[in-house]
């Protein structure tokens, strides 16, 4: 299953959006998640399956101006865990990883049908060092983390 949840507000100065979602084995959107075995299965041959616990919450706020635009995004995910005891089958996307995080700030200038856009994207990932029996992350590494600069042209048609 999934839960998401979108709410956007716009105002004459600034838009302002924001998401969440909750679910089970996410790996359908890029997402941290996947399932592995509810019982040993080096002890159990007809063994169960269980999923992983996934949250992802993201906001985005940007200015309305009609030459320049500044706005800034901000997102987090994590992983939660499985609701039974979970061994791994390695039928999962970064079932390895406690939590992810991006944050870009950008500035954008409009010139008739061409935009031109300046970007800078820190993100970074927390890889867990300990679980619980369910799989949940109770200790993690300090994040890895990854600068980017984004200069683009976007010409509309």
């Amino acid at each position: 299953f999934n839960t998401q949840l979108f709410a956007k507000l716009v105002t004459r100065p600034v838009t302002i959006k924001l998401q969440g979602i909750y679910g089970q084995n996410l790996t359908h959107f890029t997402m941290i998640g996947g399932y592995g075995a509810s019982q040993d299965p080096t002890l159990v041959d007809d063994y169960g399956y269980t999923n992983l616990n996934t949250m992802s919450v993201w906001s985005e706020i940007h200015t309305n101006g009609q030459k320049v635009v500044f706005g800034i995004f901000g997102g987090y995910s994590a992983n939660l865990g499985s609701y039974d005891q979970y061994y791994s089958l390695k039928y999962a996307r970064n079932e390895d990883i406690a939590y992810i995080f991006r944050v870009s700030p950008r500035a954008e200038l409009k010139s008739g049908k061409v935009n031109f856009v300046l970007e800078y994207m820190i993100t970074g990932a927390a890889y867990a060092t300990e679980y619980t029996p369910k799989h949940r992350p109770t200790d993690w590494d300090k994040p890895t983390i990854n600068n980017r600069i984004i200069i683009g042209a976007r010409y509309n048609f």
